[in-house]
């Protein structure tokens, strides 16, 4: 079993991001640092984390939220607006007509090349339009769905100078980060990479990270194998985007956006383009 040493200093390494690491280095180290975490004593594991089983408070959140970022992870900016009329106007059909009109100017046809240039414009606009418009709307329809978690969290719930306290209460996922207590249940979507505190009859979906169909138990204790599997085999970890089939769990918040291992996939995938806003 790796030593409590070994493990905070993968930890410690892993937390600084994918962007200190680099694109390549990100998920050797990844893996690294999640095996460790999944064999750690909880009480071990929360005290380096500086948090405890009732999690921590609004104060500390904000601080670590500007510590360690939003907990999104990197994905393609939307397309501009001169892109997407570049994208209508470059298209194999307008092309040829461009051609004939070339050749009509070229042999004193004006006519000709007066109705093929309209019929590009024409073209190019409608096309436009509608990819402008669907774009627009799918960024408001994504703007809308908020994707929320059940965390343990003391403070002033309600706004400044409210006296009511909540401890666990509902926030939105990209607001979660390291050291915050989570719960899950049927139904939820795992909001970071976390290791399993307490789990009964806890069952995951995780196709989305494996594409295996069939759901995998999860633990809250485990004892290292003599020889070690993937990553997603670990018993104590659920990775973010999977989802609870059954049963229910409190698990801390290891690593969250691009610290994760969807979130370092995803970085790699989309490169120097990559951005969280």
């Amino acid at each position: 079993m790796p030593s409590r040493r070994d493990a905070l200093h993968w930890t410690s390494l892993f937390a600084r991001g994918t962007r200190a690491l680099g694109v390549k280095a990100a998920p050797a180290v990844a893996a690294a640092a999640v095996a460790r975490v999944a064999y750690l004593e909880p009480d071990a594991l929360l005290k380096e984390l500086g948090t405890a089983a009732t999690g921590i408070d609004d104060a500390e959140a904000a601080r670590r939220m500007q510590q360690y970022g939003r907990n999104q992870i990197a994905h393609e900016k939307p397309p501009s607006w001169y892109s997407q009329l570049a994208h209508a106007f470059f298209v194999p059909f307008n092309v040829l007509l461009l051609v004939l009109a070339v050749l009509s100017g070229a042999t004193g046809d004006t006519e000709a090349l007066v109705v093929i240039g309209l019929m590009v414009l024409l073209a190019t606009i409608l096309r436009f339009s509608q990819e402008f418009r669907s774009t627009k709307a799918a960024i408001s329809l994504q703007a809308m769905v908020t994707t929320r978690a059940t965390v343990e969290r003391a403070g002033d719930a309600f706004g400044e100078g409210s006296t009511s306290v909540l401890r666990r209460r509902e926030v939105p996922m990209d607001e979660i980060v390291p050291g915050d207590i989570v719960y899950l249940s049927c139904g939820d979507m795992i909001p970071a990479d976390v290791r399993l505190l307490h789990a009964k009859d806890l069952f995951v979906s995780q196709s989305a990270l494996t594409g295996e169909a069939l759901p995998v138990e999860k633990l809250d204790r485990a004892v290292e194998a003599a020889v070690p599997g993937s990553v997603t085999d670990l018993p104590t970890i659920c990775f973010m985007g999977t989802s609870v089939l059954s049963g229910t769990a409190t698990a801390v918040v290891v690593f969250t956006g691009n610290n994760t291992m969807v979130g370092g996939m995803a970085h790699g995938l989309v490169g120097q383009r990559a951005t969280t806003a």
